[in-house]
């Protein structure tokens, strides 16, 4: 078996010429190269270097090894980089900031399948609107941020500068009826069929601004709606057949007994969820969390 030290002396010496200019490069001494040399040529029992006027250059058979020598050369890297990369996975901390339904199911599953990759560095993790959580990781204090828009939505806030956004998935909103509300046995449900009900909706904020928009875009006056930003307490209203609404299907993964899930049909209605990251930041432990969340997603748009 070759030893790929001799290899890489080969490799510096036919680069640079020299045998100075490649324990030079390789931070040895000349005569540690020129050992090195020896032994390899020992090992393939012809010589791989001629001395000319101007240095070293290799023999046909030197010629023949290192195409071989720079192929198992860059394997050799490329395993030590992702051995490396997993080393970096047992320590550290990534931190996270979400939206607070992404904390439902998808932030969860998504730290349980790291656990389950044997990744054993922690993510710290906690709930941030769209504005600061990306404040959070243009100055450094998060690692990356969950952040949401109205899915074709053109008008929403451009990232800070020196951030990258990467689009996880659509969360589409649902139809939130009581078990016994006459709507309940359809398969889909548009707004025009729920003109004239009672609708319960959080404060004008996060995925509730978008409902918003969406009822007044249909014709549905929205002000005299029962408001919480409470999603267990929003339930239990719509199953007492008190009201209805509207839900991404993240914040309603776990629904309460006593409700129905359905379709919302023409106009669809849905949100992007994007993974923000500072474009630099590439280490492995954010780029696993990021992984496993799209892992996640990809599980949850199914």
């Amino acid at each position: 078996m070759l030893d790929l030290r001799r290899l890489e002396a080969l490799v510096a010496v036919a680069d640079h010429g020299s045998v100075s200019a490649a324990a030079t490069t390789l931070g040895l001494s000349q005569p540690a190269v020129s050992h090195h040399l020896a032994r390899l040529e020992a090992e393939v029992g012809m010589p791989l270097l001629v001395r000319h006027a101007r240095g070293v250059r290799p023999t046909a058979a030197g010629d023949a090894l290192l195409v071989h020598a720079r192929g198992l050369l860059d394997r050799a890297r490329a395993a030590d980089d992702a051995l490396g990369d997993l080393r970096a996975l047992r320590t550290g901390r990534v931190d996270l900031l979400a939206f607070p339904t992404a904390f439902v199911d998808l932030v969860p599953r998504a730290i349980q399948h790291l656990r389950e990759e044997d990744a054993r560095f922690d993510v710290r993790f906690g709930p941030a609107a769209r504005g600061p959580a990306l404040a959070a990781v243009a100055a450094g204090t998060t690692d990356l941020a969950l952040v949401f828009a109205a899915a074709g939505d053109t008008e929403s806030p451009r990232l800070p500068a020196g951030l990258v956004a990467e689009p996880l998935m659509e969360d589409p909103m649902l139809v939130v009826l009581a078990r016994e509300h006459p709507l309940a046995g359809r398969a889909q449900v548009s707004l025009a069929d729920l003109a004239d009900e009672r609708w319960v909706l959080g404060t004008a904020r996060g995925p509730d601004a978008i409902i918003r928009r969406a009822l007044v875009a249909a014709g549905i006056d929205p002000s005299d709606a029962i408001v919480t930003d409470d999603l267990l307490a929003a339930q239990g209203i719509v199953a007492a057949g008190l009201a209805v609404t509207l839900s991404p299907a993240l914040a309603v993964a776990h629904a309460r007994p006593g409700v129905v899930l359905r379709a919302l049909a023409e106009p669809q209605l849905s949100r992007r969820i994007d993974v923000v990251r500072r474009a630099a930041d590439t280490a492995p432990a954010i780029r696993a969390t990021t992984g496993a969340l799209r892992t996640i997603a990809e599980e949850l748009a199914g």
